[in-house]
């Protein structure tokens, strides 16, 4: 009997658990993420790392892209990625909160790239305080490139 009401707890502390970080907006497609991006010695723990990216490629007539948005572990902060189209300031894509040390990939677009080329884009981190996900700290934006090609 004992057994049966330590499970029943441990799957109620389970549950309320996750509740708890549905209710933060925890993105339900983060996952774990280890990078080789590692905190230099002489930036502090209250400093934001935030990684650089250049260009990604899609498959013409596609609409996901294959990488990875990633918050680098010991990060003091939530981050929150969203991909606007550069001439249009059209939203692509927009994670929910990414905990330090986690990434969320195969980046599904809310449109598909028919024509090959190279398309401008601006990748923008909001860093968001990790027990008060209502107090926002610096963001920052990336210029960034979408390179489709032909399958």
């Amino acid at each position: 009997a004992v057994l049966i009401i330590l499970v029943a707890f441990a799957l109620l502390a389970g549950k309320n658990f996750l509740k708890q970080e549905n209710k933060m907006g925890i993105d339900p497609n983060a996952s774990d993420y280890t990078s080789e991006l590692k905190r230099p010695e002489n930036i502090g723990n209250s400093e934001i790392m935030v990684p650089g990216y250049g260009t990604f490629t899609i498959q013409k007539g596609s609409d996901t892209i294959d990488t990875i948005l990633f918050n680098p572990e010991g990060n003091p902060c939530f981050f929150k990625f969203t991909l606007v189209e550069k001439d249009t300031n059209n939203i692509l894509y927009e994670s929910q909160l990414v905990p330090p040390g986690q990434g969320v990939s195969s980046i599904k677009l809310n449109k598909t790239f028919d024509e090959v080329g190279r398309y401008n884009m601006v990748l923008k981190f909001q860093s968001i305080d990790l027990k008060n996900t209502n107090i926002s700290y610096n963001g920052s934006d990336e210029e960034v490139v979408l390179n489709v090609v032909e399958s």
